[in-house]
């Protein structure tokens, strides 16, 4: 008779493995990493009045002031 929480009823004959098997590799995950090209790594520093940082909090709305800041360059061309 087996005995409570006994596992011996689940090995399969011929089975040997160790519990710490090699693993196998695990598959990447996520987002592919950006060319050097085009990742953005270089900064650019703004200084702005109060009244100027807060027009440009209420043109951005909800979105990053970085964000539509990027946004409206390029939507003006500097970048072409």
């Amino acid at each position: 008779m087996v005995k409570r929480n006994d596992l011996s009823a689940y090995k399969k004959p011929g089975e040997n493995q160790p519990v710490l098997a090699q693993p196998t590799p695990a598959k990447k995950r996520g987002v592919k990493a950006k060319a050097a090209a085009e990742k953005r790594s270089e900064k650019v520093l703004l200084s702005l009045t109060p009244a100027e940082r807060e027009i440009v909090e209420a043109k951005a709305g909800m979105v990053p002031v970085a964000t539509w800041l990027m946004a409206e360059l390029r939507d003006r061309g500097v970048f072409s």
